[in-house]
């Protein structure tokens, strides 16, 4: 099964065609019809519970993916295919490489076994990078050329979308920056849900979780306002990085912490200002579509990649 790429965003000769899109994380699944002009059904979930073998897993996103299905009126057969987005690195023959968060799943055919199942093609991208696409083509970043996508929870994940084409470089693995050395520890450490934890117990000495630094935050607590602005200058420093080697026009935040973004914006531009040439005119954004951003990112490298099939 062969990776996508290419140019983004393509209709099918205009014609409103369904893809079932799901997404496979570490947390949850999710699975939603979405239509060629961007409309999107009801969403269909369930916990991942990712240390499970991996034919449970399978077998699990199957059921979302026929939930979904119904749950929009239709019938599987009347679809033209699924599009996967998961939370892993994937070779270019589409053969899970590398999945920390989704670890019985490495080296599994999951889009051969899906085929199989449905009797359906079976598209599987990178879930940052399909949130990047999803941000460009009906979200946040509408209208754009060029963006990075970063969603950011447990860890960090990066998009990226250079002139209305999907970047993945080389060997599929453009936007991996979780294990670039950063201050003598890797780079997720110090951008992700547990970075902010350990900045609130330093400033405050209490150990908190990260919903509820937010929530202190909103009532002005001065310790989780520092958290965030410790996180926010940080996260400044990979945002810079990318601006200053790629110049996006947007870079849009998804993922859990995303909604807090209020909370850090000003440390992040901050800190864009004063180490990116001119001070950068990138505009930095909060995702415009939620959880279905990511649904309907892979859906549109589906259809992108079927097309060029049909050519």
């Amino acid at each position: 099964m062969p990776r996508p790429g290419g140019n983004i965003g393509c209709h099918m000769n205009g014609v409103h065609e369904q893809v079932v899109a799901a997404d496979l994380g570490g947390t949850w699944m999710r699975a939603a019809a979405v239509s060629s002009d961007g409309a999107c059904g009801p969403v269909a979930r369930r916990p991942t519970v990712a240390a499970r073998p991996a034919g449970e897993l399978a077998a699990d996103l199957l059921a979302v993916v026929q939930e979904a299905q119904s749950q929009a009126g239709i019938e599987l057969r009347a679809v033209s295919g699924l599009a996967v987005a998961i939370a892993s690195v994937l070779n270019r023959d589409g053969r899970i490489s590398f999945a920390p968060n989704l670890p019985t799943l490495e080296g599994v055919d999951l889009g051969g076994q899906l085929e199989e199942a449905l009797g359906l093609p079976v598209t599987m991208a990178n879930d940052a990078s399909c949130f990047a696409v999803g941000e460009w083509w009906m979200g946040a970043g509408r209208g754009s050329r060029d963006l990075c996508g970063i969603t950011l929870g447990t860890g960090i994940g990066v998009g990226i979308v250079i002139g209305g084409r999907l970047y993945e470089g080389s060997h599929g693995y453009a936007g991996e920056i979780w294990n670039t050395p950063m201050e003598s520890t890797f780079l997720e450490n110090s951008v992700c849900g547990a970075a902010i934890e350990r900045h609130y117990e330093r400033l405050s000495g209490r150990a908190s979780g990260g919903s509820e630094i937010a929530g202190l935050a909103d009532r002005g607590d001065e310790a989780a306002v520092g958290a965030f602005t410790e996180f926010g200058r940080s996260l400044g420093a990979v945002v810079a990085f990318l601006v200053n080697v790629l110049d996006p026009e947007v870079v849009v935040f998804g993922g859990a912490i995303a909604s807090s973004f209020r909370h850090f914006r000003q440390p992040v531009a901050e800190t864009l200002a004063a180490t990116t040439t001119r001070g950068s005119d990138t505009r930095l954004e909060v995702s415009a579509l939620g959880e279905v951003a990511t649904l309907l990112g892979v859906a549109n490298i589906f259809r992108e990649w079927r097309g060029r099939d049909r050519e």
